[in-house]
């Protein structure tokens, strides 16, 4: 993973979406993103599509926001790449993503 600069505590809700552990990634997420993203059903919905997801490199872009590289590969064997703009909030425990956006 790219991303020199990046705060341990991003990397922790980025391995948390990423691990596709429903519950565990759900978490990551603050409360207004997941209501965003149409709740829970929606969200492991999404997911349940998913067979891997590897991120490639990461890269600072402002205070609360990073870059993310990502290859998802699809249950029947087909991949997507992006670059999703994370939107980040610190919490307690490291960071929650508050909203993303599709930059590449």
């Amino acid at each position: 993973m790219g991303g020199r600069r990046r705060r341990p505590g991003v990397r922790r809700a980025l391995l948390r979406v990423a691990a596709q552990r429903h519950p565990t990634g759900w978490s990551a997420l603050s409360p207004g993103f997941q209501a965003e993203i149409g709740g829970y059903d929606h969200y492991v919905g999404f997911w349940s599509t998913i067979s891997g997801v590897s991120v490639t490199d990461t890269q600072p872009a402002g205070k609360h926001a990073v870059d993310v590289s990502l290859t998802y590969t699809r249950d029947d064997g087909s991949t997507a790449s992006e670059v999703r703009r994370l939107f980040l909030e610190r919490e307690d425990a490291g960071y929650l993503i508050t909203g993303d956006q599709v930059v590449g």
